[in-house]
């Protein structure tokens, strides 16, 4: 059964509660914060339990037959594989880069995706520190503020500005892995790489051109969803990082221009596992 949504109800129903979610963290970023452990670097806060209440009731009493995949929610249940079913779903980050946010480090953004038959139709990531909001809306264009974005169309390592994040696990495999990648890229000559912490504004970058690549593994599919298709509607390539298509949101991402990225994906080392610790 194929579902439809009206998408442009269901985006401003959304950039409504973004926005409200949003001002709850300009009003404790500067403030001290009752920060909890989901892991040993895996934090939560008490703002990203209240922006998801927020984004997830609001919406659930506008789109009652909707699902939703938010990251709070499925942490809380245990939960260690994230799926959901071709039935609308929203796919939210309450506050991606908590770290961040815990250490006044303004790359914090409020992510939030609609998924239709496994596809994302729209997203929006909006950072209220840095004031930049970026949506889209599947086949109209990505935007900044208002205002329409473009990838760079870098082909070549020389010319490129690459992002990626260490993710939380710390085990030495996976420490190795990250490290590595680095390693490879910077003896082949890429221009530069980039760390933001935020895997939602790394995607909406690559879109609006201030990276030319970002890549990471051990992210989940509510960090990478709205920028997902921001960066798609913008010119952008999402791939895994063995080069296949990234269809559905999961677990590891490469974004940019294609010649590019497909040429940084031959210099990937092979995905440890992510459920060790």
């Amino acid at each position: 059964m194929a579902f439809q949504v009206d998408a442009q109800l269901c985006f401003d129903t959304a950039k409504r509660f973004v926005e409200q979610a949003g001002a709850l963290i300009v009003a404790a970023f500067y403030e001290a914060k009752n920060v909890q452990r989901k892991g040993v670097v895996d934090l939560v806060t008490d703002t990203d339990k209240a922006s998801e209440e927020l984004l997830v009731s609001g919406l659930r009493a506008a789109f009652p037959d909707h699902q939703f995949l938010a990251e709070e929610a499925f942490s809380a249940t245990g939960g260690s594989a994230a799926s959901f079913t071709d039935q609308p779903t929203w796919i939210i980050d309450p506050v991606d880069g908590t770290t961040n946010f815990v250490h006044r480090y303004p790359f914090v953004a409020v992510s939030c995706a609609l998924a239709v038959n496994r596809e994302i139709v729209l997203g929006i990531v909006f950072n209220p520190i840095m004031r930049e909001m970026f949506t889209a809306i599947r086949g109209q264009g990505a935007f900044l503020n208002g205002e329409p974005i473009k990838i760079n169309r870098v082909d070549e390592l020389p010319d490129a500005l690459v992002g990626t994040n260490i993710g939380h696990p710390r085990y030495s495999q996976f420490i190795e892995f990250c490290l590595g990648n680095v390693r490879n890229l910077l003896q082949d000559k890429v221009q530069s790489i980039r760390s933001s912490g935020s895997a939602a504004c790394d995607m909406c970058s690559v879109a609006c051109g201030r990276l030319d690549c970002y890549y990471e593994v051990g992210i989940w599919p509510w960090d990478i969803a709205a920028g997902k298709i921001i960066a798609e509607e913008a010119g952008a390539t999402v791939l895994n990082l063995d080069g296949t298509s990234l269809v559905t949101p999961n677990r590891e991402v490469l974004v940019g221009h294609e010649p590019l990225i497909r040429k940084i994906a031959t210099y990937i080392l092979p995905k440890p596992p992510l459920d060790l610790k």
